[in-house]
């Protein structure tokens, strides 16, 4: 950063340490009533991280956002029990506008590794998230089977596997076995929506693209799961999240590249065993 950039971002970087400060004990607070500890010292650290990391995207940068809105998304965080360490790739905090009022907002992002951590609190064991395209193998058996699904290549090129078809997932919470279908139709909607009400940069249409579709994917499966999400000892998140979702769905992403604050794309296993 040179210096003429570290005078015009330091007053607003003091502001955004003061509202983090001022929100300890509202975060202890929200973070209290949840099996998950998370340490505010550590939070906090993380979150100067991710907000310092959009320094370079100008006046869409998080220093410009509102900073009640910054303190939102950081006790949101804590009240989903989510951390927001980069390497953990659970949950991020990234820059929105609001038409509605006409300023810049900062939003917290849940990445489907966020989810999977929440869903694992109330026995999810193992979780499979893919894309389907019209080459593949493909058969969807109903809710509580498992899907048939077959190809001979892992490239996503159109040219060897063809158009997106879909995707699904498969969640297995001990004996019970919950499978999520998602249409062509319903993916490429989110995907042209963001990228229409994008400003800048969006990774659905850079390299990231698949694993957008992915957190799309599990994003749809988590409503699936509400029954055994409402069983667990978090179950008190579970409808705030649910709220998050729905929320977010009906919000415009501004620059909605959480995948890009990380050094590398998310990768789905066919068979992913959940860390809780």
């Amino acid at each position: 950063m040179n210096q003429s950039m570290a005078q015009t971002t330091a007053q607003p970087m003091a502001i955004i340490a003061s509202v983090l400060r001022d929100s300890k004990e509202r975060h202890l607070e929200a973070n209290a009533r949840l099996p998950i500890h998370l340490d505010y010292r550590l939070e906090a650290t993380y979150a100067h991280q991710q907000i310092e990391r959009t320094l370079d995207r100008g006046r869409n940068s998080l220093v410009n956002a509102n900073p009640d809105s910054i303190r939102f998304a950081f006790l949101e965080a804590a009240g989903f029990g989510l951390t927001l360490e980069l390497r953990k790739q659970r949950a991020f905090l990234i820059p929105r506008w609001d038409s509605a009022v006409g300023e810049l907002r900062c939003h917290l992002d849940v990445g489907y590794r966020g989810f999977q951590f929440l869903a694992a609190r109330a026995g999810l064991t193992q979780l499979s998230i893919e894309l389907v395209y019209d080459k593949d193998e493909f058969e969807y058996n109903g809710p509580d089977q498992p899907v048939v699904h077959r190809f001979k290549s892992l490239s996503s090129d159109p040219e060897k596997r063809g158009a997106l078809a879909g995707g699904y997932a498969m969640a297995r919470f001990g004996n019970t076995l919950i499978t999520t279908p998602v249409s062509p139709e319903h993916l490429l909607s989110v995907q042209q929506d963001a990228i229409h009400n994008a400003r800048g940069f969006t990774p659905w249409t850079g390299p990231y693209v698949n694993e957008m579709l992915r957190k799309t994917i599990c994003r749809k499966a988590w409503k699936d799961w509400e029954h055994q999400l409402m069983q667990s000892d978090i179950k008190a998140c579970y409808a705030d999240v649910i709220k998050h979702i729905d929320e977010e769905s009906q919000s415009a992403p501004l620059d909605h590249n959480a995948d890009q604050l990380t050094h590398g794309a998310q990768s789905s296993a066919p068979q992913q065993r959940v860390e809780a």
